[in-house]
């Protein structure tokens, strides 16, 4: 019996989200690091950076601490420019989120009135 059998009393939108997020890890789970790498550089508007992740699954990038992603970016971004860290953080936030502009928009909205 899969999961999904034991959840249909939920509500509706709760379901749907449920199910949004077991997409999301599926994805993670099947994805090669290249396409982590690809989803991280796309949504900040860099260039691919070919051959980088091409041995690894999204699960080993993504799960790489921030100083070892860094690191692995450093010499294909320019010097001084912080591109790599920025890199290494989109990288692990495409790794734990869909869609992480979305959930950091959501984040300093609630944060907005505190500040």
């Amino acid at each position: 019996m899969a999961y999904r059998d034991y959840l249909g009393g939920l509500e509706p939108g709760l379901l749907r989200r449920i199910d949004e997020t077991q997409s999301e890890i599926d994805w993670v789970r099947t994805a090669s690091g290249s396409d982590l790498l690809n989803l991280a550089t796309d949504q900040l508007g860099l260039k691919e950076l070919v051959g980088v992740a091409d041995k690894m699954t999204a699960e080993q990038l993504g799960n790489l601490p921030h100083e070892s992603l860094r690191e692995l970016f450093q010499s294909y971004c320019q010097p001084g420019t912080g591109t790599a860290d920025v890199l290494a953080d989109q990288v692990q936030l495409c790794r734990a989120f869909n869609n992480p502009r979305q959930v950091t928009e959501t984040i300093a909205g609630c944060f907005s009135g505190c500040i």
